[in-house]
């Protein structure tokens, strides 16, 4: 699941293929519910089939990433899902793997987020195997000496076609790799805080 920025990316995967995938754009909030039900009635499951749950927590969309967690935190409460079935990515270091793996992005080049008024995160992607530490950044500096390239992530403040963006349908291998370092277990979903 991801709802970081104003849009809701739902999916269903069963071994090597998906049984059911949403894509919705808008707000996420008023229409959660209604995408969640038709994902899980295109492939005639409950919430009690699920043996994993796989969520990005941002930077984005605040309203949007608790919406996904307090979905998350519902089911467990109401015991639909075990609790060491949660697992947890940031979208920078998950578009890390993407780029690197999927869409085969040249090294080395940042990726960039808008996470408030005037703050942006960045990660610095030199290894694709290895991830470093997303730090908080001025933008004006980002790729200011012209040598490395940086892509922005979306955010309802920039324009479309200045973002990259995932598709699905091809991520599924990143969802099954669960490489620890990008998918992080966790027992209290909440927004992703872990910048410096």
């Amino acid at each position: 699941m991801d709802a970081g920025f104003d849009r809701l990316k739902l999916g269903i995967a069963n071994e090597d293929h998906w049984m059911s995938t949403v894509e919705y754009e808008g707000s996420v909030i008023e229409h959660f519910s209604d995408v969640v039900g038709k994902c899980f009635g295109e492939c005639g499951i409950n919430f009690t089939d699920l043996t994993r749950i796989c969520f990005l927590n941002g930077p984005g969309s605040t309203m949007g990433i608790r919406t996904i967690c307090t979905f998350v935190r519902t089911l467990k409460l109401l015991q639909q899902v075990e609790e060491n079935a949660i697992y947890a990515a940031n979208h920078l270091h998950f578009h890390q793997l993407y780029q690197t793996h999927v869409t085969r992005r040249h090294l080395p080049f940042c990726i960039v987020a808008k996470a408030g008024f005037h703050q942006w995160l960045c990660l610095r992607v030199d290894d694709k195997h290895k991830l470093d530490v997303i730090r908080k950044v001025d933008m004006q500096h980002v790729g200011s000496d012209g040598e490395i390239p940086f892509v922005r992530l979306p955010h309802p403040s920039l324009p479309k076609e200045e973002c990259v963006d995932y598709h699905l349908s091809q991520c599924l291998p990143l969802l099954y790799s669960m490489d620890p370092c990008i998918w992080q277990a966790t027992s209290s979903p909440d927004l992703y805080q872990g910048y410096v």
